[in-house]
C-alpha cells in the first residue's frame, strides 16, 4: 500500500563526532482536488512546511515523493519516479518512468522528463529533457 505523510529522510553529520543525527519531520502533506495516487506510492510530509500534491496531478505506481516536494497541477508522474526533497514541479508537467530527480531542483512549466533521466540542475519551462544527466532535447 501507499503511505502518504510518512517520516522523511533527514539526517545531518555532527561535525565533531560525525555521528548522523535524525531531523525531525513536522510538516503535513496537502493532497489538492482530483489527484490520482496509485499504489505503493510513498509521499513523505515536510521538514517544517508541507509537501503538496496540486490539482489534478497523476501518480502511477512506486513512485517516491521526498519532503517539502512541491508538485504542481495537472502533473502526470510515471512508475518508478523518484523526486528529492525540496524540489519544485512546475503545472502540466509530465516525468515518465524511472526517472530521478534530484533534490531542490526546479522544473519549469509544461516541461517534459524523458525515461531513466537523471535530473541534476533545474529545468526551464516548456522544454523535454532526456539521459543522464539529463539534457535538453
Amino acid at each position: 500500500g501507499s503511505v502518504i505523510g510518512g517520516e522523511g529522510y533527514g539526517f545531518v553529520r555532527d561535525p565533531t563526532t560525525k555521528v548522523l543525527k535524525h531531523i525531525p519531520h513536522i510538516g503535513n502533506v496537502i493532497i489538492e482536488d482530483d489527484v490520482t495516487i496509485c499504489s505503493n506510492v510513498n509521499i513523505d510530509r515536510g521538514t517544517l512546511g508541507n509537501t503538496k500534491i496540486g490539482q489534478g496531478t497523476k501518480i502511477n505506481n512506486n513512485v517516491h515523493i521526498a519532503h517539502n516536494v512541491q508538485i504542481g497541477k495537472y502533473c502526470l508522474i510515471m512508475s518508478l519516479v523518484s523526486i528529492a526533497g525540496s524540489t519544485v514541479i512546475s503545472d502540466y508537467v509530465e516525468i515518465n518512468p524511472q526517472a530521478a530527480i534530484a533534490n531542490h531542483i526546479e522544473i519549469g512549466e509544461s516541461s517534459i522528463v524523458g525515461m531513466n533521466s537523471t535530473v541534476l540542475k533545474n529545468v526551464r519551462p516548456n522544454v523535454r529533457v532526456l539521459g543522464t544527466p539529463a539534457k535538453e532535447k
